[in-house]
């Protein structure tokens, strides 16, 4: 006997056909009964439209089919409708060996089916989605999914005990992750064709030192301005926004992409205009070169690529409905890859990792009111997710993520803390919430980790802290120094394991923060102001070296 779920529906007549609430979108399975006689059931889909499969009970004749999330129990020999499941949105399934017994789950729940009904359910409310490894005949083994954590778990079918394991490691999550994507991937209709990449990247860091600490950079959408850190005199300005600066910080690249191109994308994110995206052409780009010392416009053609790291010669746009990536080396061929990314949802955020390896993603997702951001790592020859970071879901403030190249490491902010990822692998290393000093979230959306200090994290506040209802904490944030941290970098060492990082330095500003950076000896930082002024700072002292105004 044999049951295969079809990707597209059979030319009508070439099968007999049975219908089980077969309607609007539905799932086609195509069975062989115990006489070889072959048919097709039509089955009508749950709410989990993307997500479908087929597979036969290891001992009878039944079968079980999960049509967009919503599960059949059918006989294959007569067709007979043997059970329907209650839950329409089921995410997996494995048969047990040598029994009459299939477990399926939803996203927080897992449930046993025998070949005629519902046998067992379990009843968690805190997990959030389970990946099954094995399943024998006595358990079935897997992971879950636990508060933002992944756990290895134990089912027993003798009295269905359910039992936990400890937290697992990202670099199996990776494999996990990899795996399944890859399977979606080979479902995906190609995309070579497309020709619409609305959107351009959204530029992280405004400030960058070069590698050699002699010139700061300040870039906007339109402009790139170059400080002298010899004497913080204003060395020029040039048009575009910046792409990269060289290994040896004596040249860098610059992109000027057209201002109405730039009107239209800004549209796309709002939702009136999403729907247009698709209307939009490649942009007219021009990509240019440049000496850092003079602002002499060298000959792009003549840059050698070795003098670059792929991340900082790489220009990247995007569709974001689509969402699919066209990535073009500045300093390769003239050839542009198109690069497809496996998850649904609008692409508000992209940049290329320090490691060359992967391109940092943030999504924008609305499910039924439910609306959030989500954060992918994503494998930058493939598409494919590497890992999953969180990032801030506000639908205020555009969700935005740090590098140390130095380290290794990634920062994501998210609802007043942050995350600290390791680059290679995922993990995350430290989750900060609050200050040993005050009973607050407070962490803005600027970081910078100094380059000399893997623990030493710069970090920016600049509002009022968020309101705290423990009546514990009521005297000591009645004593709280708020006005200290009100748009104040704070220097954090975060070395120890804990969700508290120790406040090493408050360094008070005169307006909001729009970026920080330090310098490549450590001692120094670089904080940027919305009014356009940029403060460098001794950190070891909170003084200011000096002020760096185009107005002077």
């Amino acid at each position: 006997m044999k049951v295969q779920l079809l990707q597209k529906c059979p030319i009508s007549g070439a099968y007999h056909e049975r219908w089980y609430e077969a309607r609007g979108d539905c799932t086609f399975v195509l069975f062989e009964d115990e006489n070889y006689q072959e048919w097709i059931g039509i089955f009508g889909n749950g709410s989990m439209v993307e997500f479908s499969l087929a597979i036969p009970f290891s001992t009878g004749n039944a079968a079980l089919v999960i049509a967009g999330g919503q599960g059949y129990i059918v006989d294959i020999n007569s067709g007979e409708l043997k059970y329907r499941t209650e839950c329409d949105y089921l995410l997996g399934a494995i048969a047990v060996p040598e029994r009459d017994l299939v477990i399926v789950c939803d996203t927080s729940n897992l449930y046993a089916l025998t070949g005629t009904s519902q046998i067992w359910q379990s009843n968690f409310d805190s997990y959030n989605g389970f990946k099954f490894e094995q399943a024998t005949p006595e358990q079935l083994s897997g992971h879950v999914w636990y508060h933002g954590d992944t756990h290895s778990f134990e089912l027993n079918y003798k009295n269905w005990e359910f039992v936990p394991g400890p937290r697992t490691t990202k670099e199996y999550m990776r494999k996990y992750k990899r795996k399944k994507l890859a399977e979606m991937a080979k479902k995906r209709p190609a995309t070579s064709s497309v020709k619409h990449f609305p959107g351009l990247t959204r530029y992280i860091k405004r400030i960058t030192i070069s590698p050699d600490g002699a010139a700061l950079l300040h870039t906007t959408d339109s402009q790139v301005t170059v400080w002298d850190t010899k004497n913080w005199g204003l060395s020029y300005s040039v048009t575009g926004s910046l792409i990269g600066v060289s290994t040896d910080g004596k040249t860098f690249l610059t992109r000027h992409v057209d201002k109405e191109y730039i009107r239209k994308d800004v549209a796309t994110l709002s939702g009136a205009y999403r729907k247009e995206i698709g209307k939009y052409n490649d942009p007219p780009c021009t990509f240019k070169a440049w000496e850092t010392q003079s602002g002499r416009e060298l000959d792009l053609g003549k840059i050698a690529p070795e003098t670059y790291q792929l991340h900082q010669r790489t220009s990247i746009f995007a569709n974001r409905l689509e969402p699919t990536l066209k990535v073009k080396d500045l300093l390769g061929d003239d050839k542009s890859s198109i690069l497809p990314l496996h998850y649904d949802g609008l692409l508000e955020n992209w940049i290329m990792t320090p490691d060359d390896q992967h391109i940092a993603t943030i999504y924008y997702v609305s499910a039924g009111g439910f609306d959030t951001t989500v954060g992918h790592c994503v494998d930058a020859a493939t598409g494919i997710a590497f890992y999953e970071f969180k990032v801030d879901s506000s639908p205020d403030s555009l969700p935005e993520i740090y590098f140390s190249a130095e380290h290794k490491l990634m920062i994501s902010n998210h609802t007043g803390s942050f995350t600290v990822y390791d680059l290679e692998i995922g993990e995350d290393l430290r989750y900060i919430s609050r200050c040993d000093e005050a009973p607050y979230r407070v962490w803005g959306s600027c970081f910078a980790v100094n380059p000399c200090d893997k623990w030493q994290v710069a970090t920016s506040y600049a509002q009022e802290p968020y309101m705290h209802w423990d009546d514990d904490l009521r005297q000591k944030r009645q004593n709280w120094r708020a006005e200290e941290y009100t748009n104040s970098v704070v220097i954090l060492n975060i070395a120890d394991l804990s969700n508290e990082g120790k406040v090493e330095r408050v360094l008070k500003q005169t307006d909001l923060i729009d970026d920080i950076e330090f310098f490549p000896d450590g001692d120094r930082i670089a904080v940027l102001l919305r009014c356009g002024n940029i403060h460098i700072w001794n950190i070891a002292t909170g003084n200011i070296i000096a002020t760096l105004s185009r107005h002077n």
